[in-house]
């Protein structure tokens, strides 16, 4: 059971919007739950919705991989700035003064993806629309299988609490809010709204603060805001939170919210909605928890409630739905109309609209999805949501000094709030809906069993069962205690739709029932999702469970690459295979069937292939540095690097290209990697990151050096424990300077002085990024500024950061552009500090640098034609016997194409 406190606690966290630069963008629909799993292996979140498709970041890796999984990601728009992106939806298709003025990089109805600097926000604002900026952003990827409504019996019992509904309540708080004269985000007087709103939950009884009442603080603009939370706690299901908001900050338009923002209807009538059910159910005793919200910072992007949506997400809550009020209390006319929007589903907007039938005036119109108001932020992370405003939209008052209670209409108002007392009390005695987390295939061609992880003890459960989706033709009881059910008499081949009917200690029912279905075959499944990582000489290969209860194990088959497949491992029962005899070096390839209780086995899974990490090599040069324009040829570049790196041993790996990246097998086989981005705009290093951050999770060591690149890492912003810059760089914050003024580095601490080459730009570099370094991290560069510009000159560029797991260098500026003398002196300072080494090719006894036919040979020309002796006899006693022999001949062909061992330190000398 999670507590009063614990549930508070949950939301009130710090949160700040940040700056992201140069991403394309892509739609991206997932319309089942395979094709989320096979999205979520490829990108890990999303900067909202537009409509039913997920807004999401992508390279053109990530791109081919999700075209192949079928996914089909559609690019709108390329190298953007996050920070001028935004999604806009007009807060009421009445609101809108005007056409859309912008030109949209897409859209979906009424929702607008745009590029937008600050005056057009404004001007958006002003003709009616909710602009939320992308960056700062991390919703995540879901999938929402079909859901089915189930109809109720005419038993609503707490109905009755639409009697308790005070029209002299209403009146009292939306007239104290309008009299706060203005409440925007950055005003004093919101401060003492926000005092006011707490006073009230705690007047009705609330009392303990810290337990169920809070003040959830964040920042906006250098601003804090504030959310006020009140928590009702349930008693039988009390970690199902149903959310119940409305956002009490306003907004002129017309004049300036700093001057007059008396937002009587928008929406002090929604907030005094969150109060007014928080007085009514207090002494109520309800299952599942209640949590009523008033939200900060609606007006400028529905920031208050993005900030609670993505802490519940974080932190896991079970936000049983949540139902925003924004603007409830004005009607014109005779006809009680109110308008009722969802988000992915509209369940609760159908309980909202028979709440309306049952205690109430209102003639309720269900408007499909809407992006306008704080249900959105809930909707973005794949909670379930109502909106509800009134049905003759507030023109005349809205965003104007004329939204005052005298225009409102407060006998409607009242009829709003009866209808989401009584939904509130519908929802809450419902039972849960009831997920099918797993369909097992018995394997015998005729029965599946399905478990439900969400079990709750005093329900009673059945299965509904049919060959279409959402038509069931067969209800099975499920025996009391159990939380599976296992389905008989199938058809071979035939796909079934299940759905759970779960009914709790009261005889309630869900609200709505989730579908899921299976089929039943008698061979087993080709084993899906293989996967490779490499590991410290070692490979880990892992792969999905086969969902049959007959599986009886795996086998898996390895060879060496291009080679014959032998078995490496027959009966594993696990998903997943630690390879300890995979020989450094070697590429191999592995695959993997399914064998049930019959022996019988299935067909042979994808091929996989990797090679085990060890870190010996001595130095991978990760060139990242285009040609054209300023940049150098390809001649030019492998000239002057290989003239700096002088004794360094070093491999190049080119990232050229926007599909190039470096892989976890390239990488490990290196003890210490530079990575070098010398051109001033593309960048690539984020294609890679996530083989980078394997990486430095090893004793490696690490050098990033370029133009912008490490702003662009940054994103400009205080980094904090957990960022990758902070943690793996030693960064804490960083700035650029785009003047063209910077002249060189001056060395700190025995590290060398470098000066620019003057065939660039004169010598005076733009763009290079200054950083300040965390405790423990040295500064060892300098910026050097022409003009002397005392917010440059003299801070750090250069950082040394050693994390007792391997060394790492960061540089703020390009190392092309320096003079090749300078360069030199720091790269051989670098490879002092990296403890650079040359590395001992044993094998390579013709000293060419390679392990290859062409040593055999010359050990066989050793031993047996005359030919000459090894400049080091150690380098061909592969075997490490002490003598060079037919033996190391043998050796050497079995490591280069039987996957042996790989060669040893010789003896002999």
């Amino acid at each position: 059971m999670i507590k009063s406190a614990t549930i508070l606690a949950t939301v009130i966290m710090f949160f700040v919007f940040g700056s992201v630069l140069a991403k394309d963008l892509y739609l991206l629909n997932i319309s089942s739950s395979n094709g989320l799993k096979a999205a979520l292996s490829i990108v890990d979140h999303a900067r909202g919705r537009l409509g039913v498709d997920f807004v999401v970041e992508l390279d053109s890796a990530q791109v081919e991989r999700l075209t192949a999984a079928g996914l089909a990601p559609r690019l709108i728009a390329a190298n953007m700035n996050l920070d001028r992106i935004y999604i806009l939806s007009p807060e009421s298709r009445a609101a809108q003064k005007s056409a859309i003025s912008f030109q949209p990089l897409a859209y979906v109805e009424d929702n607008y993806l745009v590029e937008l600097d600050e005056s057009s926000v404004d001007v958006a604002r002003k003709d009616g629309f909710m602009a939320v900026r992308l960056s700062g952003r991390e919703t995540p990827l879901f999938y929402n299988p079909p859901m089915v409504m189930v109809g109720f019996e005419d038993f609503f019992p707490l109905d009755t609490l639409a009697d308790y509904v005070s029209q002299d309540s209403l009146y009292s708080y939306d007239t104290r809010l309008e009299q706060f004269y203005t409440r925007y985000y950055s005003t004093d007087s919101i401060i003492a709204a926000r005092d006011y709103i707490m006073d009230k939950f705690m007047e009705f009884g609330y009392d303990e603060p810290g337990v169920n009442v809070g003040i959830d603080t964040f920042y906006f603009n250098g601003y804090p805001c504030h959310n006020v939370m009140c928590l009702k706690e349930g008693t039988t299901e009390p970690d199902k939170i149903i959310v119940i908001g409305g956002h009490y900050d306003s907004y002129n338009g017309e004049t300036s919210p700093l001057i007059y923002a008396p937002g009587a209807d928008d929406n002090a009538s929604g907030t005094a909605v969150a109060m007014e059910l928080a007085r009514i159910f207090k002494n109520v005793e309800t299952k599942k928890s209640i949590l009523f919200a008033a939200f900060s910072a609606e007006e400028v992007g529905l920031v208050g409630s993005e900030v609670m949506a993505y802490r519940m997400y974080q932190q896991g809550v079970d936000v049983e739905c949540m139902l925003n009020f924004d603007m409830v209390a004005y009607n014109p006319d005779e006809d009680d109309n109110v308008t009722l929007f969802n988000g992915a589903s509209p369940v609760y907007s159908y309980v909202m609209r028979d709440a309306a039938y049952r205690v109430s005036s209102l003639l309720p119109a269900l408007q499909g999805a809407s992006s306008g108001s704080d249900h959105a932020s809930f909707d973005s992370y794949g909670f379930l949501v109502s909106y509800a405003q009134e049905g003759e939209f507030n023109t005349p008052g809205w965003h104007t000094n004329i939204d005052i209670s005298s225009r409102l209409n407060f006998p409607y108002f009242e009829q709003v709030v009866r209808m989401a007392a009584a939904a509130v009390g519908h929802i809450d005695i419902a039972a849960g809906a009831t997920p099918i987390d797993e369909v097992y295939d018995g394997g015998d061609g005729q029965s599946l069993r399905l478990v439900w992880n969400n079990c709750i003890s005093n329900y009673t459960y059945k299965v509904l069962m049919g060959t279409e989706s959402q038509v069931y033709t067969d209800t099975m009881d499920v025996t009391p205690g159990d939380c599976f059910y296992d389905v008989t008499g199938l058809t071979t081949g035939q796909t079934y739709y299940f759905a759970i009917l779960a009914i709790n200690s009261d005889g309630i029912g869900p609200l709505y029932m989730i579908e899921n279905s299976g089929v039943s075959y008698v061979e087993p499944r080709m084993p899906q999702d293989i996967a490779l990582e490499p590991q410290y000489q070692k490979l880990y290969i892992s792969w999905a469970p086969n969902m049959e209860l007959d599986l009886n194990h795996y086998r898996l088959l390895r060879r060496v690459e291009g080679g014959s497949w032998s078995v490496l491992a027959d009966n594993v029962t696990e998903s997943q295979y630690e390879d300890l005899t995979a020989y450094g070096h070697v590429m191999y390839e592995y695959r993997l069937l399914a064998v049930d209780n019959d022996m019988i086995v299935s067909d042979s899974s994808a091929v996989v292939q990797g090679m085990a990490a060890t870190f010996d090599y001595p130095l991978l040069f990760v060139d990242e540095t285009g040609t054209g324009g300023i940049n150098p040829s390809e001649t030019a570049q492998a000239a002057f690097y290989d003239s700096v790196f002088g004794e360094l041993p070093y491999e190049t790996f080119a990232v050229g290209t926007d599909p190039d990246r470096i892989s976890r097998v390239e990488a490990g086989q290196y003890k210490s990697m530079f990575w070098f981005d010398d051109d001033l705009s593309v960048k690539r290093f984020s294609n890679s990151q996530d083989t980078v951050d394997w990486y430095l999770d090893y004793n490696t060591n690490f050098c990033l050096a370029g133009w912008q690149t490490i702003y662009y890492l940054t994103g400009g912003m205080q980094m904090y424990p957990g960022d990758f810059a902070y943690d793996n760089l030693g960064i804490s914050e960083a700035d650029i300077n785009t003047d063209f003024d910077f002249t060189g580095a001056t060395g700190q601490n025995g590290w060398p002085n470098l000066q620019t080459r003057s065939t660039t730009f004169g010598g005076l570099l733009p763009s290079i990024t200054i950083m300040q370094p965390v405790p423990g991290a040295e500064v060892i560069l300098t910026y050097n500024s022409s003009s002397g510009n005392p917010g440059f000159d003299g801070q750090p560029v250069g950082i040394a950061y050693d994390t007792g797991g391997g060394k790492r260098i960061a540089l703020g500026f390009p190392i092309y552009h320096l003079t090749e003398s300078s360069a030199a002196a720091l790269m051989a300072r670098i490879g002092d500090y990296f403890a650079i080494e040359p590395f001992i090719y044993y094998g390579d006894v013709n000293g060419d640098e390679s392990i290859n036919i062409l040593d055999v040979i010359y050990i066989i020309n050793y031993l047996y034609r005359g030919g000459p002796a090894p400049l080091q006899l150690n380098l061909a006693d592969v075997d490490a016997s002490c003598n060079i022999t037919i033996l190391d001949v043998t050796y050497l062909i079995n490591y280069l194409y039987r996957g042996g061992p790989q060669p040893q330190p010789g003896c002999v000398e």
